[in-house]
């Protein structure tokens, strides 16, 4: 069972955008208390908790989501 955050940033990574906006608030806030963590660790967390729901990822790859338009945006 998902608790509301997590239904709630599955609702937001629906979009590309928003699983994009959503990706820059987990790494600041990730970054806050572990400054070491790194953009991909974030990425995977996120697409699998996307995959885990959905079935299939967001995006095939942490490299084809950081050459995706919604990573530069």
């Amino acid at each position: 069972m998902r608790d509301e955050r997590d239904k709630a940033r599955l609702w937001r990574m629906v979009t590309r955008k928003g699983f994009a906006a959503l990706f820059w608030e987990e790494l600041a806030e990730r970054r806050r208390s572990k400054p070491a963590t790194t953009r991909r660790e974030v990425f995977e967390a996120l697409n699998d908790l996307f995959e885990d729901e959905f079935g299939e990822p967001r995006y095939p790859s942490y490299d084809t989501f950081r050459h995706s338009p919604e990573f530069r945006a």
